[in-house]
């Protein structure tokens, strides 16, 4: 069976190791969760909790944080990075069995002595400890009874639903493999009950239905009644909660801080730098893209072109697209300039359209940044499509107003220190990964015929001669083997550097 590098480091290292796990849930599509598309979703004995940990950071995965009260008792999250194929693989790492509807599992099902001591060899030829089917068909059973929401109780007694989708596949998977007699055998003391088995063998001859697992739910009502460790209250309030956070993250809604899974304490903030046509807007999509999956990621796009820009710059946008349109020969030619223009060689209304920008981006960038800088600060990860700074004035979105600041106007002078210190501001809160992505310049002119050969290989320079502070990690990247080979070494520079953070943060405890 297939599975990515770094899962087959890992699971390497629980088997030398001698640690007591397996993977306990939704075997059918192992191989999924073995390449990184799904979850590794993995029982672990309580006694080797150490072992695992360090079986873990051995491999390359860093422990995370579930935020608020999204954590689960018993459960840690680990987050690693493939870097041959730039996936993120999430270890979902239970130590305890925790049961009840998606985001609130407000029980514990201790069952995890059982599924354990039962748990064996997938197959001949994949050497991952999985649970026994009698034991995942069982827990399927009680998990599927502790989801029932209200609305499923009232409804069992209208029709008897069939279940559907992830559930009922997972059923009829696991019915393959398993008689009714085989089951009855493993099942474990409290579950072995008369009631218990009348139910469990009428769901083998007729099927895995709402009403019978009402049933189950009704005959074991004392038991889970011990097992429930949450109180009602609480549960609608994590419902709420997972309802919240559930709708924000499918519609993109924006928050003001992470509210899903972060670094312990300090997050990262990743810079993606390039000359037009070195793949940055492309990578500027994928790097959040991938990373989103599993842990909260503020994407900000930190240039002054057609990205998203604050209310007060979209009137001085309206204005350049409206020249552009009017007068396309004159835009034509100021593109292709490979040289600064003073601003004074500008006509007043020009030039009062330049400072007027100038002011409004940098504005602009002086909220990103304590954007930037807050979510930071709660361990979250920002990327950043292009960054600020202050070594190249005029140029690679560096202060506009330089030729003011040894102005005789003091106002203007002002102005200008004042730019010139949000440009700072962000040197001085530097990215903790820049990355730089640069191809020949014949390669760039090819992607962007509009633009000078002269300009291009001067805009290029200058991005691969811009210094960060010590504490950024720089890598120059050549970008011209296609965008996933490009994706996939910039991922392995995140994951470089997410180990190195996660680090700096345990050894600061």
């Amino acid at each position: 069976m297939r599975r990515l590098d770094i899962v087959d480091s890992l699971i390497s290292n629980f088997n030398s190791h001698g640690i007591k796990y397996c993977h306990f849930k939704s075997n059918e599509h192992l191989d999924a969760a073995l390449l990184g598309d799904t979850d590794l979703d993995i029982l672990f004995h309580r006694s080797h909790i150490g072992k695992t940990e360090n079986s873990l950071f051995e491999s390359g995965f860093i422990r995370m944080r579930a935020v608020g009260i999204r954590k689960y008792r018993g459960i840690e999250d680990y987050i690693g990075i493939d870097e041959q194929t730039g996936k993120i693989v999430h270890v979902h790492a239970h130590y305890l069995l925790v049961g009840g509807e998606s985001g609130v599992k407000p029980y514990h099902i201790k069952l995890e002595d059982h599924i354990l001591r039962n748990a064996k060899h997938h197959s001949e030829s994949c050497c991952v400890f999985t649970s026994k089917p009698e034991d995942e068909m069982l827990l399927l059973f009680v998990r599927a009874a502790l989801k029932l929401k209200t609305r499923h109780h009232l409804m069992s007694y209208i029709r008897d639903a069939e279940y559907t989708g992830d559930d009922k596949r997972e059923f009829v998977w696991l019915l393959e493999r398993i008689s009714y007699e085989s089951f009855e055998k493993f099942l474990p003391e409290c579950m072995n009950t008369e009631s218990n088995l009348k139910i469990f063998k009428d769901i083998f001859k007729k099927g895995l239905t709402h009403r019978r697992i009402k049933a189950l739910f009704d005959g074991n009502k004392e038991l889970f009644a011990q097992w429930r460790y949450i109180d009602p209250i609480r549960t609608l309030v994590l419902r709420l909660n997972h309802f919240y956070v559930k709708v924000n993250r499918k519609f993109k809604l924006g928050n003001k801080k992470p509210i899903f899974r972060t670094f312990e304490k300090k997050g990262l903030i990743i810079a993606i730098l390039g000359a037009d046509g070195a793949g940055k807007s492309t990578q500027n999509k994928l790097i959040p893209k991938e990373l989103q999956k599993k842990i909260d990621v503020l994407y900000m796009y930190m240039g002054a072109g057609d990205g998203k820009s604050s209310w007060h710059r979209y009137p001085l946008k309206l204005v350049a697209e409206i020249r552009r349109k009017i007068n396309k020969k004159a835009v034509r030619k100021d593109q292709g300039r490979d040289h600064l223009v003073s601003l004074s060689q500008y006509g007043l209304l020009t030039r009062t359209y330049k400072v007027l920008w100038a002011l409004s981006l940098a504005f602009e960038r002086k909220q990103k940044l304590e954007r930037i800088e807050k979510w930071k600060s709660k361990g979250g990860v920002v990327v950043c499509d292009r960054y600020p700074q202050s070594a190249i004035f005029g140029f690679n979105d560096g202060p506009l107003l330089f030729e003011y600041l040894s102005s005789s106007n003091s106002f203007m002078r002002g102005m200008s220190e004042w730019e010139l210190l949000i440009y700072k501001k962000a040197n001085t809160m530097a990215p903790d990964l820049v990355i730089k992505l640069w191809t020949e310049v014949s390669e760039l002119k090819r992607r962007r015929p509009a633009m000078i050969k002269a300009l291009i290989q001067r805009k290029q320079d200058a991005i691969l001669s811009l210094d960060f502070p010590p504490k950024a990690h720089v890598v120059r990247i050549h970008s011209s083997g296609g965008a996933q080979v490009t994706f996939s070494k910039i991922m392995a520079e995140v994951h470089k550097v997410f180990i190195r953070n996660f680090d700096a943060t345990t050894q600061g405890r």
